[in-house]
């Protein structure tokens, strides 16, 4: 523990084998923002006021708690190339603080330090999360993810192979701060004890004031763009989207993933706006976009253009595109159905989303290993064409 003023430095765990930590899922938990979840502010590793310490190399498991709790103001924190497993509640946990104040005179305040103004910096920042096998989670406490985060900013989680949770594998609670990226992770077996969810899921129903968008000396309630990139996701179980941007989440741009299974492809609610999924590879989805029930995808200034989706149906899985709402795009799909076109009175205004008939699963495979390392599937209806003929 230390604070920003003066923060606890450089300090490294590694190659330690850490278990067997009491039970803390009946803890007093908090709200730490406008998300779903509730979580206890501890872990087996507790980190608050740090700067560059370090979980490397290391074995945690048997934990009837969180691993590891990223407290308020922490800087460049690591948390690499460990193996998680048997875990009471989230293998990894970072939540923030911002100001009591609720207007700028603070002339009305608060008795913690849960307000909009998120300026002073008191979260985590760059955090980098790598390179983890992460599996069997959230024995305990059901809201448990490999990854959570609160009013946390500028994460980096890269290179991580996850599997076996109850929900969630990554789970934003918010919009704060943005900065994100998620990139060449493998998420699997989520969403085994829910209705609800995906590989990934966040929410954003809170504004918070910032600089990360604009820079210093520019604060905004919007925050920085995140990248959801190289990811690969199998949305089985009960996932709802590889990517659940649910209620009022803004500015993702995903990107170049290979997602299989799952309800939808683009989902983007309540007030939700700004997701951009383009270059994607879906398989095996209900709906590629516009799934049928159109308030999950009415958000303004969306993008969902140049994406290859096989759709589980007949002659649908895509909706019309001649109706949408302000500054969407939805262009340059190839969409897949058994049948090889979409049903009677049907329409289709943009000429370059087109259909075809169900690809082989090797091709579609092939796709997605393509985009995984960044060999855009280029061709595709030449190559149903040739399987076809032969």
């Amino acid at each position: 523990r230390g604070t920003m003023r003066p923060p606890v430095r450089s300090v490294a765990l590694r190659g330690l084998e850490l278990r067997d930590t009491r039970l803390t899922s009946l803890d007093p938990h908090g709200m730490p923002s406008g998300g779903d979840w509730a979580i206890q502010r501890s872990g087996a590793v507790f980190m608050q006021g740090t700067e560059l310490c370090s979980v490397t190399e290391s074995k945690l498991t048997q934990l009837d708690g969180n691993g590891v709790f990223l407290s308020a103001y922490n800087r460049n924190a690591t948390l690499a190339s460990n193996e998680v497993s048997w875990i009471g509640d989230s293998a990894f946990a970072a939540w923030g603080a911002t100001g009591t104040c609720l207007d700028t005179n603070c002339s009305r305040s608060l008795a913690y330090k849960v307000g909009p103004d998120g300026r002073a910096g008191e979260q985590p920042h760059f955090t980098n999360v790598s390179s983890n096998l992460v599996h069997e989670l959230g024995i305990y406490q059901k809201q448990s993810s490999f990854w959570f985060q609160a009013v946390t900013a500028q994460t980096l989680l890269a290179g991580n192979v996850h599997f076996n949770g109850p929900r969630a594998g990554v789970n934003f609670n918010d919009g704060f701060g943005g900065g994100d990226v998620l990139e060449r992770n493998l998420l699997a077996n989520c969403v085994r004890e829910s209705g609800d969810h995906g590989p990934f899921n966040s929410w954003d129903r809170v504004p918070y004031i910032s600089t990360l968008r604009h820079g210093p000396g520019k604060p905004s309630v919007l925050p920085a763009w995140r990248h959801l990139r190289r990811n690969f996701f199998l949305s089985n179980y009960a996932s709802q989207e590889a990517v659940d941007t649910d209620d009022g989440s803004a500015f993702y741009k995903t990107y170049e993933n290979f997602f299989v299974y799952a309800a939808n492809g683009l989902k983007s609610d309540f007030n939700g706006r700004s997701n951009e999924h383009y270059r994607n590879v879906y398989g095996y989805v209900d709906n590629c976009w516009g799934p049928s029930r159109p308030s999950l995808h009415t958000g303004e200034s969306n993008v969902f253009s140049d994406n290859w989706c096989v759709a589980n149906a007949a002659d649908g899985g895509f909706a019309s595109d001649c109706d949408k709402p302000k500054g969407v795009v939805v262009s340059g799909n190839q969409v897949f159905n058994r049948d090889g076109h979409f049903g009677a009175g049907f329409k289709l205004c943009d000429a370059s989303n087109t259909v075809a008939a169900v690809p082989s699963d090797s091709t579609l495979v092939a796709w997605g290993l393509n985009v995984l390392e960044g060999v855009l599937p280029s061709a595709a209806e030449a190559v149903v064409e040739q399987e076809v003929a032969a």
